[in-house]
Parts: C-alpha cells; structure tokens; sequence
C-alpha cells in the first residue's frame, strides 16, 4: 500500500524567527507611537517658545521625531500583517491540484498524492514546485523591501538623536548671544506678536522677569516708548498680573530669580532635547534587533528554496500516481 500522506512542519528555528519578527514588529510599532508622541509632545508643550530660539534644530529634531514615529507606526503594522498572512499562505498557498508541506524544513521525505484531474501531462509534475518557488521568491523580495524600511527608519530616528544632542552642548551658549536681544529688541513690536506672547508666557510660566534679571527691560525698545506708559517692566513680570501692574519692580510685586529666564528656559529645553535624543537614538538600536531577524529570516527563506526539489515519482499499489518531495537536501 502506498505510504499515507502527512504534512510536514516548520522547523523550529524558522518558526522562532517568524515569531520573534512578529513580536518585534508589535513592539516596534508600539515604539512608534511613542516616538510621534515625544515629537508632537516637544511642539505642543511650550512650543511657542521656538519663536525665542535663533537656531531652528530644535523644531525640526521633533519634526524628524514625528516623521520616524509615523513611518515606524506604519512599518510595524504592515511587518505584523506580512508574518501573518505569510503563515496563513503557507498552510493554502498551492491550487487544488496539489498539496505541498508547510515551509522549507528538516529534510522530510513526504509523498504528495495527486489527484486525477490534474493528470494533464506535465503541468501537474512541474506546478507544485513553480509555486513553492515563486511564492518563496515573493517573500523574499516583500522581507528585503521590509529591511531597507528599517534601515531608512533607523538612520531618520538616528538623525535626529545626533541633531538633539548637539544641540544641548551649545544651548546655552545660544541662550545667552541671542535670548536678550530678542526680549529687548522684538517685545510688543509690531509684527513680533509670536514673540511677544512667548515672552510673556515664558515669564509667567517660569516665573520669572527679563533674560537674566528685571533690569535687562529699562533699555528695551517696549520699556523706552510712549506705548510702555510709564511701565518699568511689563505687567507678565508680576506675580498677580493686572493691568499696568508693571509700574513697580519691587519685589513684591515682580518676579526675583537667579539667573532670570535664561537659566530656566535652559532646563527646560535641556530636559526636552535629552529626552528627544535618548527615545531617536533608543529606538534606532532597537530597530537593529528587526534587521537581523529579518536576515536571518531571509537567509533561511532563500536556502529552502534552493534546497526543495522533487526526488521520484512514485506509484502506488492502486495505481495512483504521487510527488516525493526532499526539503533541504543538497544536491
């Protein structure tokens, strides 16, 4: 009697990649959630103090974060929904006429039996294989094109690591050439509105009083004009702000901080830029985690297809006719 047929199933090192992708791919996703967030969080969050800033590396590292974060999201799913629907193919990816085993594997010999209306000369001989070696082929090619995301994704999130961290070492160096002048010169000027508001929030928020103490206002462009009247700072200087309260600079009336607002806006963008360098360049490393399981799964998609050819052909007691096929046997 002829030998009954038996399914065969994948070894276990490539069940553990697709796995391991496919969590990676979950994880990877969730990443990228949190990577748009930080992005869209560093904008959001005081944002209109990039108005105040003379170098625009700050808005684009949470541009580029935002960017990486969205491309990382949409990676992710579709890597999710690749595994999947790859291990579904691989339990129904060959017609009617015949039945292959699962995935490339141990060297298994399994007879595939075929049935009589596929005995059309031979077509039913060479169509299992032209299948198994073309869908095989596909994935490869869908696991390549998966990888260079990942690389592009990578040397993004990477990018703006970098820019974050080199701009944190000459933050403060920048605060102090440019942060004075722009309070003094641009304050309540006529189309300096964002900056306006930007001070104001800035000294309210940080409670605080000019760039490095109250006295930085009484030779700013606002303070010596008519449209100041009679204020010695502006009224966003006050602890309880009213109007014209800026009349008094008396301490209890204004805000007295050491170092005014250039040491606190320092912290603050200090914290945010850490913050955005650590999630870019975090979530590249683990980025290079997926690019090997992607190899590794590549390499062992492309040796079962150079690996799985027909052996014999078989006929049984009955008389009819089935395929032997030897998965990952040299020749």
């Amino acid at each position: 009697m002829g030998s009954m047929y038996k399914d065969e199933q994948d070894d276990w090192m490539t069940v553990c990649l697709k796995y391991l992708l496919f969590v990676f791919n979950f994880l990877f996703w969730m990443g990228g959630g949190v990577v748009m967030g930080v992005g869209i969080w560093t904008l959001i969050d005081k944002g209109e103090y990039l108005s105040l800033l003379a170098s625009s590396t700050f808005a684009v590292s949470a541009y580029i974060l935002i960017l990486a974060g969205a491309l990382v999201m949409v990676t992710g799913f579709l890597g999710c929904c690749a595994v999947i629907r790859e291990q579904r193919s691989l339990l129904s990816m060959m017609p009617s006429c015949s039945r292959l085993p699962g995935t490339i594997g141990p060297s298994v010999l399994a007879p595939i039996p075929v049935p009589a209306p596929c005995h059309t000369g031979l077509l039913w001989f060479f169509c299992p294989t032209l299948c198994m070696g073309i869908i095989i082929a596909l994935f490869a090619v869908v696991i390549l094109q998966y990888f260079s995301c990942l690389l592009v994704i990578f040397l993004i999130e990477l990018v703006a690591g970098v820019l974050a961290y080199v701009y944190y070492q000459k933050l403060s160096v920048e605060l102090k050439q440019h942060l004075r002048k722009t309070m003094t010169e641009n304050y309540a000027q006529p189309g300096k509105e964002g900056i306006t508001r930007a001070v104001d929030r800035l000294q309210q928020d940080f409670k605080c009083c000019g760039s490095n103490n109250s006295f930085d206002w009484q030779h700013s462009v606002y303070i010596m004009s008519p449209e100041a009247e009679k204020r010695v700072v502006p009224d966003s200087c006050c602890k309880s702000m009213t109007l014209q309260c800026g009349w008094r600079d008396h301490p209890s009336n204004i805000y007295k901080v050491e170092g005014g607002c250039i040491t606190k806006l320092e912290h603050f963008l200090a914290e945010h830029l850490l913050i955005i360098g650590a999630v870019g360049i975090g979530v590249a490393c683990l980025q290079i985690c997926g690019m090997v399981f992607t190899c590794c799964l590549h390499r062992r998609y492309e040796a079962g297809n150079t690996g799985t050819r027909i052996i014999s052909i078989d006929t049984r007691v009955d008389g009819q006719e089935s395929l032997a096929f030897n998965a990952g046997v040299s020749a």
